[in-house]
Parts: structure tokens; sequence; C-alpha cells
């Protein structure tokens, strides 16, 4: 495995930015800054992943840091506006348009027939209720919910990196964002999501883009034969066991799927069964069609079975799952949900983008082994993708700072001395307060 330098890689991406540009194209600058450069906020934006709080003192240390002089906290506040979030949306699009050099690393029992597999999904942060109004919550029995974000996110499988990434309030579910894969599929491409965004005019737009998608079977949709007869489906799961047929979907605009539905064990249909009930918490009844399906699990394509057999389709769907994992690393690891309350729209905007920003620089090695065995028999050892972003965490400051050629020593004595006092105030601090006693 060759050697990793992480604080080369992203200094690479760095040179690679138009900063200037961007900066000018947004509104950011307006004329040539006298102490803080396009490039220094991006500096500083990667390494405001690494605090436990996001604050105007915290962006003014930083900048300070990276730029090797004293940042007020009012000349941070006053370049947080639409214009910066601009900016760094600008530089974050910029990064994941890159061809950024990385091996197929997807490890399958076959030739994969595919150009890429993009996996589309998205998870939530939650806000303040100061936030709620821009980015408002759910709404249920007991009322409104306080604010949250949602982050959608598309992801290649095969080249291991992020395609595409959006915000937008709680509101906007999966299934309004479902066309929002359509700009970014090319011929070839295999789609996967899950039910959520189950949308039949979508699935057929990704079909005339000469790509395949491959999705959960959504139980209200209707089934027809090939002779357009309905197609019952529970009749035929009963009859047959498993089922791997072509068969038409919809009722106004119908869609020739393949159809494919294995069994599962009893004890996974009886669990999803009861995570089906307490979902609904008893707001309505089941039925019992849909209580029985759940002992198969079925999907729809349009992959034909010369590309895919129906073992290998249960095998990649799983892979679905890869997103899930990267979401819980942000949270985790990334400090994704470290959201101050004193937040703007613009400030959290601008700090969401920074991390997304950080996430999408900093991700080079997930699925590669670690090493390879001398012996046939021996299963290789991979990375773990929890382990590598905890250590990136804990190494990232480390690693930025000595790239960033700042002498922290010199530097600490420097912001020390500008943010370690007291404000000026009409009242006496502690201090003063004990000097006075003398």
């Amino acid at each position: 495995m060759p050697k990793i330098n992480l604080g080369s890689h992203i200094s690479s991406l760095l040179k690679r930015i138009p900063c200037n540009k961007l900066a000018r194209q947004t509104g950011l600058v307006k004329r040539k800054p006298r102490k803080i450069s396009p490039l220094a906020y991006i500096q500083a934006g990667l390494l405001i992943v690494t605090g436990h709080t996001i604050s105007l003192a915290a962006w003014a240390i930083l900048l300070g840091l990276v730029t090797q002089q004293t940042i007020s906290k009012q000349a941070v506040f006053e370049q947080f506006d639409p214009a910066a979030v601009s900016f760094f949306n600008n530089v974050l699009a910029c990064v994941l348009g890159l061809a950024i050099a990385r091996p197929k690393c997807l490890s399958l029992d076959w030739d994969c027939p595919f150009a890429r597999i993009l996996v589309q999904d998205s998870t939530t942060v939650k806000l303040s209720e100061k936030l709620a109004d821009v980015f408002p919550g759910g709404a249920n029995q007991h009322g409104e919910t306080p604010g949250v974000l949602r982050i959608q996110a598309i992801y290649d499988l095969l080249k291991q990196q992020w395609v595409d990434f959006s915000l937008s309030s709680y509101r906007r579910n999966d299934q309004k964002a479902s066309p929002d894969i359509l700009p970014h599929v090319q011929k070839g491409d295999l789609i996967l999501r899950d039910l959520g965004y189950f949308a039949i005019a979508v699935l057929q737009q990704i079909g005339l883009r000469d790509a395949y998608f491959l999705s959960r079977y959504y139980f209200h949709t209707a089934l027809f034969d090939t002779h357009g007869q309905k197609f019952d489906l529970l009749k035929q799961l009963r009859a047959k066991g498993s089922l791997d047929l072509w068969v038409h979907i919809g009722c106004k605009e119908r869609m020739a799927v393949r159809l494919v539905a294995v069994p599962v064990p009893e004890t996974v249909a009886a669990e999803r069964r009861r995570k089906a009930r307490a979902h609904l918490k008893n707001r309505c009844q089941l039925s019992n069609e849909y209580l029985a399906l759940q002992g198969w699990t079925i999907f729809v394509t349009n992959v034909s079975k010369d590309i895919l057999s129906a073992k290998q389709i249960m095998a990649l769907y799983q892979q679905r799952w890869h997103i899930e994992m990267l979401f819980k690393a942000w949270k985790s690891h990334f400090q994704l949900e470290v959201i101050s309350d004193k937040m703007s729209q613009s400030q959290l905007e601008v700090a969401i983008y920074c991390k997304l920003l950080f996430i999408t620089m900093t991700y080079p090695l997930p699925l590669l082994p670690a090493d390879r065995p001398n012996h046939g028999s021996e299963r290789p050892r991979y990375y773990s993708l929890l382990k590598v972003s905890s250590i990136t965490r804990q190494c990232i400051l480390t690693i930025l700072f000595q790239e960033f050629r700042v002498d922290v020593n010199e530097a600490f004595a420097v912001q020390l001395q500008y943010h370690g006092r007291y404000d000026r105030r009409q009242r006496k601090n502690l201090v003063e307060k004990l000097f006075a006693l003398a």
C-alpha cells in the first residue's frame, strides 16, 4: 500500500481551486484583500471541523493562525453574509468536479459492467429554534419540531468520492429530492436509492439516459404482467416462493421493470413487521397483505439477468449502507452536528459547507486493503471507515498546521495576546476588582 500524505493531497487540491476568481464572482471580495485572502478563508474552514464549538472567536483565531496576524471578531462577522455562503458553495462544487485520481476500489465478485454506482441518500442536523423559520422541522400530533437541516448527498461507490451535496429544510423530503439525481446521471451509471426516493417518473428518466436503477419495490405501486393483466404479487410469491421476471408498474404511464423477490428468514420478517407497527404507533392499521409481503425482499430494476443475477442484486443493494456509515462518520468524528445556537443562517451554511469540503478533501483510502495476504487462503484486511475517520480527526490539526507552515508557538503567543484579554466594558472585571483591593 503506498504511503498516504494527506497534507500534500489537500494542498494539491487547494492549488487547483481558482480561489480569487470565485471570490470575485460571488462578491466575497470586491477589491484586493488587505488581510484575509480567499485561500485563507478556505484553509480556516478546513480547520473549523476540528473544534468542539464554532463561534466568531474560533473563526478569528483560525484565520489569524493561517495568516500569521490578528483578526477581530467584528471583521469575521462582516464577512459572513450570503456572498460567503455562495463562495464556499462554489468552492465545494469546484472540488467535487475535480478529477481526483483514485483506483476503482469496490471489491465485487464479477467484472463490474457499470461506469459508476451512484448512491443518493440524506442525513439531518438539528438546529436551534432561531433558525426554524429558515430550516423548519417536521410536524406531528405534538406540534412542530425545532429547526432541522437536511443534507442530500450523492456518492460514487466505485471511485469512492462524493458527486454532489445540497442543503434544504427537513420538509423537502427524499421524495421531493428524487429528481435531483437526474443532472448527474450519465450513460452506463447504476443508481442505488432507498424507498424514500421511489418515483416512477424519475426511474423512467434514468432509463432514457441509458442508465440503470436498482430500488426496493414500493408497496402501493400498481403491478401488471406483460399482457396488461393485474399482477397479484402476494399470490405469485406464495405459489412460487421467489420471483425474477419482467412486469409493468404504474397506472397512467406503465413502465417495464424486472421484479426480483427473494424470501427472508422468518426472524427477519417478524422484525420488519415489529418495526413497521412501531413506526406507525397505532396511527393506522397495516393491511394483512403488507405484513405478509415483509417475508420477501422485493426489488425493481431495469438491469437484465445477463448483467446481474438475483443473488448479485441482493449483494449489490447491500452496498447502499456504505453511505449510511459515511453519515455516521460525519456525525461521530467530523463534528457535523456541532452547531452554535447563536449562528445566523449565513454562518450556519458557511460552517456546513466547510465541513462538507473537509469531508470531500480528506477521504483518500477507505475500502482499499490495508495489507495483502501472503497466502491465497487468507482474507485481506481492509481499512475501517470509522477508525480512519477517528484518526483523521485526531491528526488533521497537526497535519494542516505543518502543511500550511504555521509556527504554532509564535502564532499562539500572538493570538493569546490579542484574543486572550477581557473585552472592553464599563464595569470592572474580576482581575480589575482584585487589583482595586490592593
